[in-house]
């Protein structure tokens, strides 16, 4: 079976499996490529959508079905198949309708198996500036309807200065992670990591209308500075990772991440690693912590399983 048959390794995509360009360290390849020959099961957990990381997934060799839309998908890329769904509660409708009517400087989009739509009007101008950078994914004008199924919802809120921003041309330079320029203060502004502090209330305000409209229905995260993800209460990365090493018969789950929306499957795994530039809140001792994702994040945790912490 090989020293890692016990093992499921489940990683995040985003700046853990890959660096700060995007690109994925050859030694996390080799190091992935070894593992699973030595009978490790190896998979992603992502938030994306199965449109959206379809696009990426032959770029990591695996050998588990995906996690996807932050556990509310687990896909099968070979088979084309979804093994198993969970949808948003029959009210998701209404929340996204109330959430774009009382937060108008946001812009909501919903997210099936196979799109992502934008519920917002798209009157504000703030809107349609968020729509035209961040919902380039979306079918404007369109609605899902009632025959496909719900999977997320996502609100996106930025500040006046990154508005700004946007507004000035960096919007397409953002959208490729790299840190930018504020026009005005010529401060370096890195949209993925940086927390503003006026979008930090704003979506903490929408957080709790929510858990006080809709108590109980929903799981709220935010992956990034300025977008909460919406889904069913009990739907997370981790209870996916979970649900899926039971599948396999895998009786060690090993999970790696960098940001906020990877604390579930950081607290279900029986070990856990941080990237070491990950989110600074993660690196406060509760977690293992990995090389910098220039370096090779998941090449050095399977280092660390190999020196014997695998079933500690």
């Amino acid at each position: 079976m090989g020293k890692f048959g016990d093992i499921l390794l489940v990683s995040d995509f985003d700046r853990t499996l890959t660096n700060k360009e995007d690109e994925i360290p050859q030694a996390n390849l080799d190091a992935i490529a070894d593992f699973m020959r030595e009978g490790g099961a190896f998979t992603v957990a992502t938030g994306q959508s199965v449109e959206a990381h379809g696009k990426r997934y032959n770029r990591v060799p695996m050998n588990a079905p995906c996690i996807v839309f932050n556990g509310s998908v687990l896909y099968d890329f070979e088979r084309k198949e979804a093994l198993d769904i969970t949808e948003l509660p029959p009210d998701a409708g209404k929340l996204a309708e109330e959430l774009a009517a009382s937060f108008p400087k946001c812009l909501v989009t919903v997210q099936t198996l196979d799109a992502e739509y934008i519920v917002s009007p798209c009157e504000t101008k703030e809107q349609k500036l968020l729509a035209a950078v961040f919902g380039r994914m979306a079918r404007k004008g369109e609605h899902p309807g009632e025959k496909e199924p719900w999977l997320k919802l996502g609100v996106c809120l930025l500040s006046e200065r990154d508005m700004a921003m946007l507004e000035a041309g960096v919007g397409e330079k953002a959208r490729g992670e790299q840190p930018q320029k504020d026009a005005g203060t010529g401060e370096q502004r890195d949209f993925f990591r940086d927390i503003d502090p006026e979008v930090d209330r704003g979506l903490t305000e929408i957080e709790t209308w929510i858990s006080e409209r809709f108590p109980g229905e929903y799981t709220v995260v935010r992956p990034l500075p300025m977008i909460l993800e919406i889904q069913t209460a009990g739907t997370s990365k981790g209870i996916a990772a979970r649900h899926l090493a039971q599948r396999l018969g895998r009786n060690t789950l090993v999970c790696v991440g960098d940001a906020l929306n990877d604390v579930s499957m950081l607290e279900e795994a029986d070990i856990a690693y941080v990237a070491g530039d990950g989110d600074v809140s993660l690196r406060d001792g509760r977690y293992r912590i990995a090389a910098d994702s220039a370096q090779g994040v998941v090449a050095s945790v399977i280092r660390d399983l190999d020196r014997g912490y695998a079933g500690s």
